[in-house]
């Protein structure tokens, strides 16, 4: 079985992440993906802006950036949806795309309106099955709060956290399958 296979290489499952202690699991999951375009998909991605990412805030930070992505959307989407099993590093991309374009915006090397495509794939992408769109607002929150940590920049804005997390919401909600009574 295909699942039972992910859960013995590492996946994110809370049975064995919390009842195990094994919290290894909130790291490993991002290093294993369900397919071989899964897998494709997610590299590619991690090259075009992790590259990106380290001609900005350099090698360390980049790493740093990835492995607490990781772990802040595995353990965002374990609180959320305990009933699932975890696996790829899309919750690392969201928060080095959140970071870099926060950044690219700041630093006025980009204007709002070109992030609109991007915006819009990879909103897209939270309306397909089995995606893990926990996951992904948690790493978006936490590459927020780690652009604000290599930023040293003083205040937080709640407005966009709030808007992050309303958006996720009414697209999970919107895309919930209703389960009926009978």
């Amino acid at each position: 079985d295909e699942s039972a296979v992910l859960i013995f290489l590492g996946a994110d499952y809370m049975t064995f992440t919390k009842g195990l202690n094994e919290f290894y699991r909130f790291f490993t999951c991002g290093l294993l993906h369900g397919s071989i375009i899964h897998f494709i998909s997610n590299m590619y991605s991690l090259y075009v802006i992790g590259k990106m990412t380290e001609y900005r805030f350099g090698h360390i930070k980049t790493l740093v950036t990835i492995i607490i992505c990781t772990i802040i959307g595995s353990l965002c989407q374990s609180i959320l949806n305990e009933n699932t099993i975890l696996i790829g590093i899309s919750g690392a991309l969201y928060g080095l795309i959140t970071l870099s374009l926060l950044d690219l915006y700041n630093n006025k090397m980009l204007n709002f309106a070109s992030l609109i495509p991007l915006i819009v794939v990879n909103l897209l992408i939270n309306f397909m099955s089995r995606t893990a769109w926990i996951a992904h607002l948690g790493g978006m929150i936490a590459g927020y709060l780690i652009y604000l940590i290599f930023t040293k920049e003083k205040k937080i804005n709640y407005i966009v956290l709030l808007a992050i997390m309303i958006l996720s919401l009414l697209i999970k909600y919107l895309t919930i399958n209703k389960i009926s009574p009978f």
